[in-house]
């Protein structure tokens, strides 16, 4: 067992050089596939600005008899009435969603809405402001070509800004919704 121990000793200290150079070869081998995959392979992370966009929602539509009640003048803190529905169809030959997402005029927030599918955002809104609602929208670039024709589940993420300086609240809601997606 000695012998074995020597010997093993004595190939490592003339083999030393060589046995450095595959080592730092396997690391190096190692850093490139991983910076490789960081690049190419993984998916960037969906943001969510701290500002909502300046341009109002292009697709939003009045909501008729959404007057306020003046109750909300009445609390310094924010108040966020939303009507909306869980199911969504997507069409992928025109590339747009049919949802209803209605900012009651009671609110004093701004909404951007978001639909989520399996980590995919697949529709973003401008700012919908109080008294406003989304019924139709175009899907983001992109979205028609990862979808095809069945039931999804999917998320519609929203979040809230204030009307004054656009800065995002901490409050943000998600709503499970179910996706038919047509051709």
């Amino acid at each position: 067992m000695k012998s074995l121990f020597l010997s093993l000793l004595s190939f490592v200290k003339t083999h030393i050089t060589k046995i450095i150079i595959i080592f730092l070869s396997l690391i190096s081998a190692g850093a490139i596939a991983t910076t490789v995959w960081a690049i190419w392979f993984r998916e960037a992370p969906t943001l969510t600005p701290d500002y909502a966009a300046k341009e109002t929602e292009k697709d939003a539509e009045k909501i008729e008899g959404s007057e306020g009640t003046g109750e909300s003048e009445k609390f310094d803190g924010g108040r966020v009435n939303i009507i909306y529905s869980a199911d969504v169809t997507i069409d992928l030959s025109d590339g747009t969603a049919s949802l209803l997402i209605g900012n009651l005029a009671k609110s004093k927030h701004n909404i951007v809405a978001e639909l989520v599918i399996q980590d995919n955002v697949i529709m973003q809104t401008g700012s919908i402001q109080p008294g406003y609602r989304l019924t139709n929208t175009e899907i983001e670039n992109g979205a028609a070509d990862i979808l095809q024709s069945g039931i999804y589940n999917g998320v519609i993420k929203l979040y809230i800004y204030d009307t004054q300086t656009n800065e995002r609240e901490m409050l943000s809601t998600d709503i499970a919704a179910k996706i038919n997606v047509r051709e």
